[in-house]
């Protein structure tokens, strides 16, 4: 047999297999009470259990191996689908990403120019006590601002999703929604307009701010690198609730107020025409990574049913490899 070579994409499954080591440690000293009216021996079990399962995430990666033209590809992954778990989180960004990817180019095969935009919205930035309270305002803002009549107008679809980052002031929660502009627009919606409607939907006494990446195009005519600065916005919108460089730095109180203020909230949503195209498609609404279980026998770059598979197997810093095993045809 040939030597088989260690797979490329492993490396990225280390490198977010060891943030999710650091993650379960932290996690394990946390006091956080998830809920009320929890003993302190609950609480500690409820953190114990939560960091096992995620410190045991992708503790196996099976990878299927071509003899005929030396290819390798993830066949089967066991993840813990925590939502705080660096490998679960960016397994989960890609599988957004994708999922974008099939939405947008659905639109445009229908023939409809795909005119997108990048919006921010914000809040000021809140203690771990109200971080609940600053999310449940962020939402509710969220479902007044799009029933204003000028948005109803002007977005024919988006996609909405939530993040939590940590700074100097606090925790920020903030929303990130790719728009899709309707026909017939031509910035009927100015960035200060934006900025008055989401300080309304708010309903607070200051002018929140609102980022607004300008508008790209693809029309039937439209030009590659325009769509592609399209598709970037739309990973922005589609990337994880918590990155993995704040979950790996957070503190135990830190994760645990995190925690605590996700638990239970739809962390990405869709409307208008994206959505009608994800329905088009038949992808679900589970907001959680799904396990990677390839069942073909066959190579997906040559067609070669000559495949083995391979195991590997977490160990302190890396994986391992097991021994080679081939496929029952």
């Amino acid at each position: 047999m040939s030597i088989i070579p260690y797979p490329d994409g492993i490396n990225k499954w280390t490198a977010h297999k060891q943030q999710a080591s650091i993650v379960a440690d932290t996690l394990r000293k946390c006091k956080v009470a998830p809920r009320l009216s929890m003993s302190p021996e609950d609480i500690q079990q409820y953190w114990m259990m939560r960091a096992d399962n995620m410190a045991n995430c992708a503790s196996v990666l099976i990878y299927n191996y071509c003899r005929e033209c030396g290819s390798m590809h993830i066949a089967r992954s066991y993840l813990c689908r925590d939502r705080l778990c660096p490998v679960c989180s960016w397994r989960l960004s890609l599988q957004r990403a994708g999922e974008m990817w099939l939405s947008l180019q659905k639109i445009y095969e229908s023939g409809t120019a795909v005119n997108a935009a990048m919006i921010t919205l914000t809040a000021k930035s809140v203690t771990g006590e109200n971080l609940e309270k600053s999310i449940n305002q962020l939402l509710t803002a969220w479902a007044r601002l799009r029933k204003r009549r000028s948005w109803m107008r002007w977005i024919a679809g988006y996609a909405r999703s939530l993040e939590v980052t940590i700074g100097t002031g606090g925790y920020h929660p903030h929303l990130h929604v790719l728009v899709l502009w309707a026909d017939g627009y031509d910035r009927q919606l100015t960035q200060r307009q934006i900025c008055d409607m989401w300080g309304d939907a708010l309903r607070v006494d200051y002018t929140p701010i609102c980022d607004i990446r300008r508008a790209y195009n693809k029309a039937p005519d439209g030009q590659t690198a325009e769509w592609e600065r399209t598709m970037s916005a739309a990973i922005e919108c589609c990337k994880y609730a918590v990155s993995g460089k704040i979950t790996t730095s957070a503190t135990p109180e830190q994760l645990g107020y995190i925690a605590r203020a996700l638990k239970g909230r739809r962390l990405i949503a869709y409307g208008g025409t994206i959505a009608a195209a994800r329905a088009a498609l038949s992808l679900g609404d589970d907001d959680t990574p799904a396990d990677i279980s390839e069942i073909t026998i066959t190579c997906p770059k040559c067609g070669s049913d000559d495949v083995i598979s391979i195991t590997y197997q977490w160990a302190t810093g890396g994986y391992l490899m097991g021994i080679p095993y081939a496929i029952q045809k």
